[in-house]
């Protein structure tokens, strides 16, 4: 029997917590039912323990602190219905090393109710580990106060146990959440969020009313309304005192499903006292109260804070009356805002301001933060996400700017970011910027419908309007809205009628174009497909608008829907603060519909104030200040005098590591030298000191003014500069000088250098480090080469060696150069994707033109090459490969290789691996890194700068700059820490410079949606790529990993991912060939993807998508549910050249089969373009039009191949399979094994006249069919089938099943999976010698519990070390090993 012990977990987080033990920072997460430690300063994992049985801990809080190191550390867990004490001490491993272990101190306690909140107090005489539980307090889901009480245990090494009291109750309601703290009086202090929208705060014991049954109520002392949800977050600030005021100022924080953070005064919660009547209360959904009880309470500030719902809000720290929060949500983000306490003279509400925004989870949800106060007065956040990742940043208070105001001096540049000025397009402008902009926020809505048609209503809509600002879902538009509207219909009938509708709003910077679209009816969210285009009137003629601010502004837009005709107006009504009012006329008409409906957007006047909060919160979100407290943005302080008042920056280049040397547009060459004070360090975390930076006055050259280029040569300290005229100058740093090097007949465009190792067709004497410089000129059809070579001593003159012309195609625009030095190849990239090669052996002569050797089109589609890099050399790995990235927002790997022979250059270029960076869509540049051979990739998302790491899938560097159209160079610091950046901005050189990463993944986690597929590829052969595991997921993205070793569970195991973000649906089902070469992924719409992977040096694995099958019918949402794949004619082995046979079956309970045509590498010019004509579709068959297809595998006996599908009817029904193209196919055989859908499927063959087929499904059944291949005496032939029936199996649906056993054998493994959170495992025995199933016995071995909660897939694969791993994937990912 297969003894089964967890060796790899990763599961949503859903508590955190710091500890401090000494000096040591730990952090335990709650995953699932088990407790993790990790040590903060030394980022490893120390300890993992499972405190429940099977409830999943949803809170961690410390019972007693540990100043010296020796003691304990108790702590609190809570879950679900449980609560338990953990205790946290010191242990020595086996090298004596010090260490921390988790051990129980008492037995899992279960109550009545959920638990949402504790809270401890601790005299000075119990600040350290004692035995006590005195006021130690929990809050349930029904709003009562529990106490807990520790009684000692009845043997000597067993736990503690604790029990509770009912302590007090709280006003009746059902709460979603609550928090609770001690007041300096004493009293316990409770605020709760409840279902219907209710803040409740509320107090205990002091002054308590005996309840009629003899049990303690609580005072209520607030009870606030105003969400319009539920509300899913509360937090109570501490009191400080704040001048002006009698009494200490306390407020409290509120997050609600309707995605806005509420701040409300609870100042005289120690006085006051309210009384509500339950027979009368209803809800708390409605508009905000500004006096509840009479005595002043009120809505300190609002806002709407996410682009989804959001979980909870955080209290970080205060200076004077501010305030700094900190929000998460479902959108897998965090924020951080500040907001300024009202004085006793402010009239109006506060407001909130964003900060910061951290994207650092995949998928959606931050279940978990924690945070804890450094002696730097730095916060440490964690946040821990529903992918199983732990991310750690700091936040410091003190040096968290405002965003709005990233850029202080004024600037003369003509790119104006979002604002809600109506001054925006004044001037010449376009209103689309202001308008997108204005638009952002909360409305009152009224809307008049008049229909001609009695199938339509007519009457009055009133309601609110909100659009809410998001990550932008595709990434070739800048910015996104999701318009959500509720409200009531009045129709001339008098009949009242609830309505919601959604649409989404995209900007587009590049055409300076708004779009709205249809949303997606399943989630009202989700992007469907076009409405219409927002055509704006011109006021003159020509394309400007006028120079006065208009009273109005209109657009029109047009949409045809099927038959009917949609016709819309917009009309815009400016101020000087942004949008007084906006209004959308529709003219629907069609044989069915004949209505308009004319709607009058308003601002709501008690929204005005935080709306404008909301306003500005979209180009704060887009710049994203992620490492406020790790990097610093250095303004220039002492170089303004250099600049006259029409003089700006122009272009840039580092020299060195603190120099820049830059031009201005009057043509002055200046040199800026960064100063830097001392940091303050700690183990992990670097604080940046402040830098300034001075300029100096190098040169006044008249050819640079008004354009000019600067490219650095770092590693000689010299730069390369050009003008209008065709000269190229050189500034040697040593020597302070610039010279004039060479002269080219026109404008140069693009000035292109790399370091070379000096071969022997470089034109010059190899004596120092040696550069080779191409340089194009407008509207030029030649390039040209030189080469610079540095002395052997510092300050000696250079070496220039004489130009070469280089022939470039026609229309050829040169975006990037690099020789390929090992192959002797310079390699051209243009604006076009077009890729150019050249033969540098023809180099050897110093004049002449050297025309193109090979060419290769649309490399990066229509978009420009910008990186074109070899790749570092690898010892296991023979051959060159050179990178390339473009504006299409793709990197590629591929194989080169230069045959030269008597006859002409043959060149062998193969593309190996293409991905696409979250970060896009611009990429502009590349670097493996020197200490950890990471690929870091950079470019601009929007308009911000990013830097990142593509072998750790982290983002690294994030600077807000207003976009790629600015000037601007970027530097990269080794160990892959951030880098130094420059760019210009309203006149001004910006400089940023940062040493450490943005942010510390502590555990890397996995998908951000529940697991649906996986496979797995096993290799002997040490060569090939080895080991790999997929997954697929309901986030749309599949990961490919490669296993290693498992020695040290359950920390290590999974290394090197690649994430594959090519299907826009939940993923369905994923396989490998036979022989691990490609791999295949199906979803809805049809969706089905053919991926080549190869072996790439410094990566796991290369991976390209080498085929899409072609959509055969016109249902849109068609699922492909399960797919299988063989060689034709049974051919194990799948060459380049051999053929698949692909099997599917889809939702509307079709089968096809197709057959697919593997393609061919070509020696050049291959297309990284995938393609469909591989797919020829063999046959269909349908199985029945009410039923849905679930699982397919295929069956052999013997030479009869077969096709076996599972359905929602619980049937499984045998096919045969084709091997040559016929219409249709139909089953053969049917036979009835669940009283419903059946999951799972497997089938285990035995010889060539028998097979098992193991089945799990709804009716929580495991089924074992054995089906068994006859020959008829008239040649023809039958199969039966018998089952054994387990019923029960498991207490929900069986959703998978796998066997570990090699067949055929008389003794089977069987480990069945459902949602009830059960693995089991059974032992089968077969005597196949006995007739049916008379010679099955079906064995319960036993059963674990499993923390993947939605188990979808079950698969056995094995580790590097070679043992067997059984993988379990759904809400999470685990494995298991047995012996």
């Amino acid at each position: 029997m297969p003894t089964l012990k967890v060796s790899y977990a990763i599961r949503p987080v859903t508590a955190l917590c710091f500890v401090d033990i000494g000096r040591n920072h730990l952090l335990l997460s709650g995953e699932s039912s088990c407790l993790r430690v990790f040590n903060v300063d030394t980022l490893n994992p120390l300890h993992s323990l499972q405190v429940f049985k099977t409830e999943v801990i949803h809170g961690i809080i410390e019972l007693n602190t540990s100043t010296t190191g020796e003691d304990p550390v108790r702590c609190l867990i809570w879950g679900g219905r449980s609560v338990c004490i953990v205790l946290l001490e010191n242990s020595v491993d086996q090298s004596g090393m010090l260490g921390f272990k988790l051990r129980v101190y008492s037995s899992e306690l279960s109550l009545n109710d959920w638990i949402l909140d504790a809270c401890c107090k601790t005299s000075e005489s119990d600040k350290y580990f004692t035995k006590s539980l005195s006021q130690t307090f929990l809050i349930s889901s029904h709003n009562i106060l529990l106490s807990l009480s520790l009684s000692s245990p009845l043997q000597k090494d067993s736990s503690y146990s604790i029990s509770s009291t009912t302590f007090a109750l709280g006003p009746q309601s059902m709460l979603y959440s609550a928090h609770l703290t001690y007041l300096d009086s004493g009293r316990l202090l409770v605020a709760s969020g409840t279902i219907f929208g209710e803040v409740l705060i509320w107090t205990c014991p002091n002054n308590l009313i005996l309840h009629s049954d003899g049990v303690q109520s609580g005072t209520l002392a607030y009870s606030f309304s105003g969400h319009e949800g539920s509300v899913y977050g509360v937090r109570i600030a501490d009191g400080f005192t704040c001048p002006g005021y009698d009494v200490s100022q306390r407020s409290v924080v509120s997050c609600s499903d309707d995605r806005t953070i509420r701040i409300w005064d609870i100042s005289n919660v120690d006085s006051q006292v309210i009384k509500r009547e339950e027979s009368d209360h209803q809800t708390g959904f409605g508009e905000t109260k500004s006096d509840d009880t009479g005595q002043g309470s009120q809505c300190l500030a609002t806002t709407m804070g996410h682009a989804s719902r959001i979980w909870g809000v955080r209290f970080l720290s205060r200076n004077d009356n501010r305030w700094q929060m900190l929000s998460y949500g479902e959108d897998a983000s965090s924020h951080i805002w500040h907001f300024d306490y009202p004085t006793v003279m402010s009239k109006h509400p506060s407001i909130l301001k964003l900060e910061g925004l951290y994207e650092y989870h995949a998928g959606k949800n931050i279940w978990a933060v924690a945070t804890s106060k450094r002696l730097d007065g730095t916060y440490i956040v964690s946040t821990g996400g529903a992918d199983g990742r732990i991310a750690l940043y700091t936040v410091d208070f003190d040096n968290t700017r405002d965003l709005n105001n990233a850029v202080t001096v004024p600037g003369g540049e003509d790119d104006v970011p979002l604002s809600t000025t109506s001054s925006s397009f004044l001037g010449g402008g376009k209103p689309s910027t202001f308008i997108f902009a204005a638009l952002q926020g909360r409305w009152d809505l009224h809307r008049v419908l008049n229909s001609k048609t009695p199938s339509y209503p007519s009457g009055v809509f009133k309601g609110t309007a909100s659009l809410v600002s998001r990550s932008p879902t595709d990434q070739s538009f800048d910015d996104e809205y999701l318009y959500s509207e509720e409200g009531v219909l009045t129709t001339e009938q008098g009949l009242s009628l609830k309505g919601s509708r959604q649409y989404v709003y995209r900007y587009e910077r590049k055409n300076d174009t708004i779009t709205a679209w249809f949303v997606k009816p399943e989630d009202h969210s989700s992007v469907d497909y076009l409405f219409h285009l927002f055509e704006f009137e011109k006021y003159e003629e020509g394309n400007e608008y006028r120079q006065e601010q208009p009273s109005m502004i209109a657009a029109d837009g047009h949409h045809l829907c099927i038959d009917d005709q949609y016709d819309t107006t917009y009309v815009f009504y400016p101020n000087d603060s942004g949008l007084k009012s906006w209004s959308v006329k529709y003219d629907v008409k069609g044989p069915q519909k004949d209505y308009c409906a004319d709607a009058t957007y308003t601002r709501n006047p008690v929204m005005t104030r935080n709306t404008n909060v909301v306003s500005m919160g979209k180009e704060i979100s887009k710049q994203r200040s992620k490492q406020s407290v790790e990097a610093k943005r250095i303004q220039e302080q002492k170089g303004q005098s250099l600049f006259k008042q029409r003089d700006v920056p122009k272009s840039c280049s580092w020299i060195a590591e603190r120099e820049i040397l830059a031009t201005t547009v009057e043509g002055k060459v200046i040199i800026g030298e960064l100063r830097t004070q001392d940091s303050a360090k700690s183990a992990v975390w670097e604080r940046f000191g402040q830098q300034d930076v001075s300029w100096k006055e190098v040169s006044h050259i008249e050819d640079l003014a008004s354009h000019s280029l600067v490219t650095s040569l770092l590693s000689l300290e010299a730069a390369l500069l050009s003008g209008k005229k065709g000269f190229i100058y050189l500034y040697i740093r040593a020597q302070h000088c610039i010279s004039l090097m060479k002269t080219l007949p026109g404008k140069v465009s693009n000035i292109f250098s790399q370091e070379l190792s000096v071969p022997s067709w470089l034109p010059i004497n190899d004596q120092g480090k040696s550069f080779g410089i191409i340089v194009t000129c407008v509207g030029s059809q030649t390039a040209y080469f030189f080469a610079v070579e540095s002395g052997r001593r510092r300050g000696e003159d250079f070496t220039i060696s004489e130009l070469t012309n280089i022939e470039l195609p026609s229309s050829f625009i040169v975006t990037c150069a690099h020789w390929i030095e090992s192959e002797s190849l310079l390699a051209l990239g243009s604006r076009d994707g077009n890729l150019c090669l050249y033969d540098a052996l023809n180099f050897r002569s110093t004049v002449g033109i050297v025309v193109v050797s090979r060419s290769l089109l649309r490399l990066h589609g229509e978009d420009a090459i910008t990186v074109i890099q070899t790749m570092p050399s690898h010892s296991s790995i023979s051959g060159t490969y050179i990178l390339s990235a473009g504006r299409d927002g793709k990197y590629a790997v591929h194989g080169i290789r230069a045959c030269r022979g008597s006859a002409n250059l043959k060149i062998h270029f193969d593309t190996l691996h293409i991905s696409k960076p979250p970060f896009g869509p611009n990429i502009e540049g590349a670097y493996f890194d020197d200490t950890t051979n990471d690929l870091l990739l950079w470019g601009f998302r929007s308009t911000s700068f990013v830097v990142w790491n593509c072998t750790r899938q982290q983002e690294i560097f994030v600077v807000s700059c207003g976009g790629a159209h600015r000037s601007w160079t970027y530097q990269p610091t080794a160990g892959d820490k951030g880098g130094r950046f420059v760019w210009t901005k309203a006149s001004t050189y910006n400089i940023y410079i940062q040493n450490q990463p943005s942010h510390i993944i502590l555990q890397s986690g996995s998908h951000g949606r529940e697991i649906k597929t996986m496979a797995f590829y096993t290799s002997d052969d040490s060569t090939t790529i080895g080991n790999l595991m997929v997954t697929g997921s309901e986030d749309t993205t599949i990961r490919v990993r490669s296993i290693g070793s498992m020695s040290t569970p359950p920390f290590q195991g999974i290394n090197n991912e690649l994430v594959l973000q090519q299907h826009t649906t939940g993923v369905q089902q994923v396989r490998f060939s036979p022989n691990g070469t490609l791999l295949f992924s199906a979803g809805s719409r049809e969706e089905f993807f053919v991926w080549r992977i190869a072996v790439v040096p410094g990566f796991p694995m290369g991976i390209t998508l080498d085929g899409v099958c072609p959509l055969v019918t016109p249902v849109a949402d068609l699922r492909i549910m399960d797919f299988t794949v063989v060689g034709i004619n049974g051919i194990v082995d799948v060459g380049l050249n051999d053929q698949l046979l692909i099997t599917m079956v889809y939702s509307d309970s079709s089968i096809r089969v197709w057959r697919y045509s593997t393609r061919e590498q070509d020696v050049f010019g291959s297309t990284t373009t995938p393609q469909t004509d591989n797919f020829q579709l063999m046959s269909t068959g349908t199985y029945t039009g009410n039923c849905c297809l679930t699982k397919v595998q295929n069956v052999t006996f013997g030479t009869q191949h077969y096709l076996a599908t599972t359905s929602t009817d619980g049937f499984i029904a045998l096919w045969p399979m084709p091997t040559h193209p016929q219409p249709t196919i139909e089953s053969t055989h049917h036979l009835q094994v669940h009283a419903s859908g059946i999951n799972a499927l497997q089938v285990l063959p035995h010889s060539d006249t028998d097979c098992i087929i193991v089945t799990g499904g709804d009716d929580g059944a495991l089924v074992f069919t054995r089906c068994t291949f006859c020959v008829n005496n008239n040649g023809g032939h039958s199969i039966h089938g018998r089952s054994l029936y387990r019923a029960r199996a498991h207490a929900a649906a069986i959703t998978a099943v796998q066997a570990v056993t090699e067949c055929p054998s008389a003794t089977y493994f069987i480990f069945s999976g459902s949602t009830d959170q059960l693995l089991k495992h059974w032992t089968l025995t077969v005597d196949m010698s006995q007739p049916s199933v008379k010679g099955f016995r079906l064995v319960e071995e036993g059963s674990v519990f499993s923390g993947v909660q939605d188990l979808a897939c079950v698969d056995a694969g094995v580790t590097a070390a070679g043992r067997r791993a059984l993988w379990l994937g759904g809400v999470g990912l685990e494995a298991w090993n047995w012996a």
